[in-house]
């Protein structure tokens, strides 16, 4: 019932202000630079926004099994990201079938379950279909996040790092909700 950007955006603020302060009073705190901000704002509209908050947006449309069954492809897009952008090694026949295994499972699970089983909330027809490639892309949107963040500048501190990139991310999904 709450606007999905706005309650995902509240929720990763409060929650980022307090690894923020957390990590402030923590021993090994060293204040963020520019290219920290710059990084956590980057990762976090990419993972917060597009992942997090385009999976909440999606459940409108389609179910949760759905919505988890979709998400599993997030593994597909790590490995071809990878691959691709990082010029890490190409897939081998290994990496391919877990990742078919994995997702295959994930289906296995979900297998059975329906829209009314979520309570009848999922939509049919084109949005359910929106609903999916939303979720798709949050999946793609939540892999291009991680691999940017494997070489991007970031604080010694994970609890700092974290806590600046849900700060970011959390009021990207806050000026998104305006709208």
């Amino acid at each position: 019932t709450l606007p999905p950007f706005l309650m995902a955006g509240a929720r990763f603020v409060f929650a980022g202000s307090i690894l923020f302060l957390w990590a402030r009073f923590s021993a090994d705190y060293e204040p963020p630079k520019a290219a920290h901000w710059k990084t956590s704002l980057v990762v976090g509209t990419f993972l917060l926004l597009g992942g997090n908050g385009g999976v909440v947006f999606a459940q409108h449309y389609i179910s949760s099994s759905l919505a988890a069954l979709l998400v599993a492809t997030e593994p597909f897009w790590i490995v071809l990201l990878s691959w691709l952008w990082l010029h890490g090694s190409r897939p081998n026949v290994k990496t391919i079938l877990g990742i078919a295994l994995g997702f295959f499972g994930v289906w296995l699970l979900l297998n059975g379950q329906t829209a009314s089983a979520a309570g009848g909330s999922a939509s049919v027809g084109s949005m359910q279909i929106f609903g999916a490639l939303a979720v798709i892309a949050s999946a793609f949107m939540w892999a291009t996040g991680s691999i940017y963040g494997l070489r991007a500048p970031v604080p010694k501190s994970s609890v700092l790092t974290a806590g600046m990139q849900m700060l970011s991310g959390g009021a990207v999904l806050l000026a998104v909700s305006l709208f």
